[in-house]
């Protein structure tokens, strides 16, 4: 990966194994940010982002995935195939720095 091709879009798969990261990352933003009653609609948005958010636990896998994708070429190796590789990595390890003690 010397370059980053332009010419290519993410790829569909590629984005899928993100939005668990996303999820994550709208979780934790809307908990450190707001305060939610129980009656606002944000309730709702914030348990669906929770729920969405527990596939990170494999993350780690996400990532080994997209890499592979990218490496063997069946992904470009688009800015954006590499963006979303890096918020998966981020997704990975926000979930995962409680289990190493890295709190």
């Amino acid at each position: 990966m010397a370059y980053l091709d332009d010419s290519g879009r993410a790829s569909g798969w590629i984005v899928v194994l993100t939005i668990p990261a996303l999820a994550l990352i709208g979780y934790r933003l809307l908990t450190t940010t707001m305060a939610v009653d129980s009656t606002s609609f944000l309730v709702n948005v914030q348990s669906a982002l929770e729920a969405v958010s527990r596939v990170n636990w494999i993350s780690p896998l996400f990532v080994l995935i997209q890499f592979s994708m990218i490496a063997r070429g069946t992904a470009s190796t688009s800015w954006q195939n590499v963006l979303c590789m890096v918020l998966t990595a981020a997704g990975a390890f926000m979930m995962w720095q409680t289990r190493l003690g890295l709190d």
